[in-house]
């Protein structure tokens, strides 16, 4: 079967870039009698993964392929596949499946970072609680320097994939949404229209909580960094 994707899909996958974009040539629908629609589809990539939808809107079959995926990302999607009967009538419900995985990727490493960043507060001696026992600690300036900077490079990161999950999300919406306005084209039941609205609701949902607790994390090592480089510049 055919999978018809821009050419510079290969390239934005291999530079392991940031993007979220469509192509649609449903616009230029003034073609002879018999001439096929091109296929409408998104491209997302997220450093090493990258994905590719197309729906073709004449044969109504959509083709996909994932890049990059680690090995229990990979058979996470595809258990959830197999799982999901309309995933092969639904063009972005692939896409939407794919954020879910990423989302609770994102999510492990958020609250890791958290419990890192906690870590750090305790041994500066500037974490406050009922029983902490507040005062210097251990911890060379050097080390907490390096430690921190680190943490700041990971929480960018965080942000970064996090405002791009947003934007992903927004996206195979407003594909769905083109593909569901032409009753001619539409594939799915209604009812499995109404469960991928509900799920790229949720996985919002849960992004827009993530990037709460990263702020806050950007906030924490923010003040961690003051407090430390604070004594060198005095």
């Amino acid at each position: 079967m055919a999978f018809d994707i821009p050419l510079p899909f290969v390239n934005l996958a291999a530079a392991c870039t940031t993007i979220a974009m469509d192509f649609d040539t449903v616009q230029d629908c003034a073609l002879p009698t018999g001439v096929a629609l091109e296929p409408t589809g998104i491209i997302c990539v997220l450093g090493p993964i990258s994905l590719a939808v197309s729906y073709n809107i004449a044969t109504k079959i959509t083709t996909g392929v994932v890049l990059g995926l680690c090995n229990h990302q990979a058979v996470e999607l595809t258990t959830s596949i197999c799982k999901i009967a309309e995933a092969a009538r639904v063009p972005m419900l692939l896409p939407a499946l794919l954020l879910n995985v990423l989302s609770k990727t994102r999510a492990h490493r958020v609250l890791g970072r958290k419990q890192a960043i906690h870590d750090t507060e305790v041994e500066l001696g500037i974490h406050w609680g009922l029983q902490t026992d507040l005062g210097p600690r251990n911890m060379s300036l050097g080390n907490a320097t390096q430690r921190l900077t680190m943490y700041g490079s990971e929480v960018a990161w965080d942000i970064h994939a996090i405002e791009a999950q947003l934007e992903m999300v927004a996206l195979i919406e407003e594909v769905q949404d083109t593909i569901d306005g032409d009753t001619d084209t539409v594939n799915a039941q209604p009812g499995e229209i109404v469960a991928f609205r509900a799920r790229t609701r949720r996985i919002r949902q849960v992004l827009s909580g993530l990037m709460r607790w990263t702020r806050y994390n950007q906030q924490r090592v923010q003040v961690q960094l003051q407090t430390v480089i604070r004594p060198l510049l005095s």
